[in-house]
């Protein structure tokens, strides 16, 4: 549990910044998140800061800001003061007030991967003024962390379970995307995925011997294969999918607009030929 004690001065500001609403995913940098992994092993207690987060991407997390904190176990209490100064030398530096005081994240050293009742009203009293705000928690034993996003607009509403990743987009200590990409340029070579002519005699080197009779033949099924990969990667995001049977499948495939009765659809079409609506599962789809 967290407990942050009301800030005066500071929290006028964040009430009043206008606020940026991110898109429902949190990212960190690499130096933030082994940060926070350190945050989470360093110490038998709970260990709390607030996300440093990009001005154009107010979910992009590049850095921690670990401020004076009483901890045990169970709790972290902030210093008020320190926070009020955290915040001047924030502003002071050219930072906005969401880029600093929306994203609020600790530590739960005994593996609990929930929000206990006073992080739950530390989040409702110290963030529920701000257009948005984040309480994230990284338990020890875990590299996944609870996270949620709560809007706090006319119609509040709060989404749970948001999808948190390192961002290896952007450049970072020991990184040299120049000469990766040089590297790449020099040495990869894109082939073409099936051969350009089609018809009796063409092979199907990615699907096991099977023939083109003509372009539609062709055109279905690459068609097809998209959708199949559509499939997987929306499986890949399904927590319950795996414990599905294939009638399960079969009507969340249906649900999620990917099927018709068990054939495959495209902008509601149905889309003849192989494969099979549920091939996603084989190897040559990788």
């Amino acid at each position: 549990m967290t407990n942050i004690k009301p800030v005066s001065q500071a929290s006028s500001s964040l009430v009043t910044s206008r606020p940026k609403i991110p898109r429902a995913s949190v990212r960190f940098t690499p130096y933030a998140w082994a940060k926070l992994c350190f945050m989470r092993d360093s110490l038998d207690t709970e260990i709390g800061g607030f996300g440093i987060c990009d001005a154009d991407d107010p979910l992009l997390i590049e850095d921690i800001a670990i401020l004076p904190q009483e901890v045990t176990c169970a709790s972290v209490e902030f210093d008020g003061e320190a926070i009020c100064d955290f915040l001047e030398v924030q502003l002071d530096a050219g930072r906005e007030p969401y880029q600093v005081s929306r994203v609020w994240i600790h530590t739960h050293p005994q593996g609990v991967r929930s929000p206990s009742s006073q992080d739950e009203e530390t989040f409702s009293e110290s963030f529920g003024g701000s257009g948005w705000a984040v309480m994230l928690i990284l338990p020890r034993g875990t590299d996944t962390p609870w996270c949620c996003l709560q809007y706090n607009g006319q119609i509040p509403h709060r989404i749970e379970g948001i999808e948190v990743k390192v961002d290896f987009s952007g450049e970072f200590e020991g990184s040299d995307q120049a000469l990766w990409e040089a590297e790449i340029n020099e040495n990869v070579v894109e082939a073409a995925l099936l051969p350009v002519t089609v018809g009796e005699d063409s092979p199907d080197p990615l699907h096991g011997g099977v023939y083109f009779q003509d372009e539609d033949d062709f055109d279905a099924w690459e068609r097809r294969m998209d959708r199949a990969r559509d499939v997987r990667a929306a499986a890949d995001d399904c927590p319950d999918f795996n414990a599905m049977d294939d009638d399960e499948i079969r009507d969340w495939c249906n649900e999620n607009g990917f099927t018709i009765d068990g054939e495959f659809v495209d902008d509601d079409e149905i889309i003849d030929g192989d494969p099979d609506p549920y091939s996603w599962r084989e190897d040559d789809l990788a």
